[in-house]
C-alpha cells in the first residue's frame, strides 16, 4: 500500500471545515471559567496518569520526564498545529503530511503523543517519518537569534543544508507550514524568540518557499515576519 494518500477536493474542503470548527471551539478552552471548571478533572487525569501502573507511564522510556502544561499551553499548541495542517491543505497536501502537521505540534514525547493511536496504519506510520525528518531539519535552525543570517551568504547556506537534508519535500512543505502558525502566533513568545523566528523566515524560509514554488499559503512568511 502506498505511503501517500491524496485527497480528492471535497475530502479537503471537507476536513478543513472540521478543522475550522475545532479552532473556533478552542477559544472556549481559552477562557478562565472553563479552565477552572475543568481543572479537578484535569488534576484526577494528572495524578491518574502518574501512577507507575498507568499505560502511559509504562509506555515512557526510563527516566523520561513530561513537564506539566497549562490549558493556555496546550489549546496554543494544538491551535498551532490546526494552522499548519490548514495551511498544507490549502496546499494540496496529502493525508501523511496533514496528519504530521496536527501530530508534530502536539507531541509530549516520541512515546507519548497528545492524540495517540492505538493501532496506526500505513499512512500514520507516513506521517510520523514526516514528523521525524521535519525535527531532523529544525535542528538545523537555532532557537535563538542567529546574526549571521544577517549575510546573504550564510543565509544562502542555510537553505542549502536545509534542502540537502531534506530527504522528503513534505517535510520541508511541513517545516515552513509550522512557522507560518509559530509567526501567527508570535505575540505570546518572548521577544528573543520573536526577532529569531522573524529573522529566520525573512532571510532563510521565505526566499526558500519562493525558491520551491510552495505558492500563496507560505507568502505570509515574509509579511509575517516584518511585523
Amino acid at each position: 500500500e502506498p505511503r501517500t494518500a491524496h485527497l480528492s477536493s471535497p475530502d479537503r474542503q471537507a476536513v478543513r471545515d472540521a478543522l475550522r470548527i475545532v479552532l473556533a471551539d478552542l477559544t472556549l478552552v481559552k477562557s478562565a471559567e472553563v479552565r477552572a471548571a475543568l481543572a479537578p478533572a484535569a488534576h484526577a487525569m494528572n495524578a491518574a496518569g502518574a501512577s507507575d501502573g498507568s499505560p502511559a507511564k509504562q509506555l515512557m522510556p526510563a527516566g523520561s520526564v513530561i513537564e506539566p502544561r497549562t490549558y493556555q499551553d496546550q489549546v496554543a499548541l494544538v491551535s498551532r498545529a490546526i494552522c499548519a495542517a490548514l495551511t498544507l491543505l490549502d496546499m494540496g497536501a496529502d493525508a501523511p503530511t496533514a496528519i504530521a502537521a496536527l501530530a508534530s505540534e502536539t507531541v509530549v514525547s516520541s512515546a507519548r503523543p497528545t492524540w495517540p493511536v492505538a493501532r496506526p496504519d500505513v499512512r500514520l506510520l507516513a506521517a510520523d517519518d514526516l514528523v521525524r525528518s521535519e525535527r531532523l531539519l529544525r535542528r538545523l535552525l537555532r532557537p535563538a537569534v542567529d546574526t549571521r543570517l544577517l549575510q546573504d551568504a550564510r543565509a544562502a547556506q542555510m537553505r542549502s543544508y536545509l534542502l540537502s537534508a531534506s530527504r522528503d519535500p513534505r517535510a520541508l512543505a511541513l517545516l515552513l507550514a509550522r512557522r507560518v502558525a509559530e509567526l501567527r502566533a508570535a505575540a505570546t513568545f518572548s521577544k528573543s524568540r520573536q526577532l529569531a523566528l522573524a529573522l529566520e523566515a525573512l532571510q532563510v524560509l521565505a526566499p526558500l518557499a519562493h525558491s520551491l514554488d510552495f505558492g500563496a499559503p507560505l507568502a505570509d512568511l515574509e509579511s509575517l515576519s516584518l511585523r
